[in-house]
């Protein structure tokens, strides 16, 4: 029975070392939202407009625009290090706590398109009222590191104004990084 005990241990170990370890793909994501990777604040802001989205933010270290991603209206950011782009977050699916079902269907095929493009996830956890998917990469040739992490969760209605300020929303999050481009451009000064 010990041994049974510790194989079991040893195996829950090695699982939660796999999930924490990026894994090499050869498929890593190129960009952010059909933007690529390092894109300058210029080339992101032309992209948006011929594309036809709303700006809505225009901050040194970011911008933000309303338009489409994954086939649902949403709000899209895109982050900076120095000039060059490393980084995006969406929130869409953004629904009243009672349209619940439209949001975790939203999460639903966002995780499906993404395990599709990438893989299984590295990592998943649900709950109640959330639940949590990433994707670490890294590229074989470059050895640079990204990640994608999609949530459903609960929102505070501040994260929408469309909404009045005491509504309970769900909704969909996803974050996009390209750590080691975020690092080698701050360490370059850029």
């Amino acid at each position: 029975m010990k041994n049974k005990v510790a194989i079991l241990v040893i195996l829950f170990s090695l699982l939660l070392m796999c999930l924490a370890v990026p894994a090499y793909a050869a498929q890593v994501p190129d960009g952010f939202a059909g933007v690529p990777w390092g894109a300058s604040r210029a080339q992101v802001k032309q992209i948006l407009s011929e594309r036809g989205w709303k700006m809505v933010n225009d901050e040194p270290q970011r911008v933000a625009s309303k338009g489409s991603f994954n086939g649902i209206n949403a709000q899209l950011t895109f982050s900076f290090e120095g000039n060059g782009l490393v980084g995006g977050t969406v929130i869409m699916g953004v629904q009243p706590i009672k349209n619940i079902s439209a949001s975790a269907y939203a999460y639903k095929n966002l995780v499906e398109s993404l395990t599709k493009k990438y893989g299984p996830p590295s990592g998943t956890s649900e709950d109640n009222l959330t639940a949590n998917s990433g994707w670490s990469f890294v590229d074989t040739d470059t050895k640079d590191e990204y990640t994608i992490l999609a949530m459903f969760t609960k929102y505070s209605s501040f994260m929408d104004p469309d909404y009045p300020a005491n509504a309970e929303l769900v909704g969909v999050t996803v974050c996009y990084s390209a750590s080691s481009l975020a690092k080698r451009l701050k360490d370059k000064g850029l």
